[in-house]
């Protein structure tokens, strides 16, 4: 019995053709197939890479994926906490958390996120925006906790 090669790394934002991670993961799988099943959970847009349930095969191994000249650093103090595109995402009694997040709440100076009402932009676009936000924040959130915060 042959088994089935483990799904390949999503890569979202780039060509799957060019991408250094799926060789990694063939490569890796042909000869540690226990590693490559550990890797197979492992996501990248763009710039960002998040491996969900690693239990820390990727960073032992990212050094074998990447080149020297790339950083990579790593972003969430705590293993069962991670900042993820716009979501925070926490493990709490084994279950996903989801809330929104914001870097812009990380920086040092307030960033305007809408136009004032009184503004030359219609006010339709402006409520059609605050509209939107709301809805982008509930399907976010899986729990009323995190919605309302």
């Amino acid at each position: 019995m042959v088994p089935k090669y483990p799904k390949p790394l999503h890569m979202h934002g780039i060509s799957r053709d060019l991408g250094i991670e799926n060789r990694f993961l063939e490569s890796t799988y042909k000869s540690k197939y226990f590693v490559a099943r550990k890797l197979g959970k492992t996501y990248r847009l763009i710039d960002d890479i998040t491996s969900i349930n690693s239990d820390g095969y990727f960073e032992s191994h990212f050094n074998m994926i990447y080149p020297d000249s790339l950083q990579l650093n790593k972003e969430n103090a705590a293993d069962n906490e991670a900042n993820v595109l716009d979501l925070n995402i926490k493990i709490c009694d084994g279950e996903f958390k989801c809330s929104v997040y914001d870097k812009r709440d990380d920086f040092k100076f307030n960033v305007v996120q809408f136009q004032p009402l009184c503004s030359n932009q219609p006010r339709n676009v402006a409520y059609g925006v605050f509209t939107s936000q709301l809805i982008r924040y509930f399907r976010i959130c899986n729990d009323v906790d995190s919605f309302v915060a």
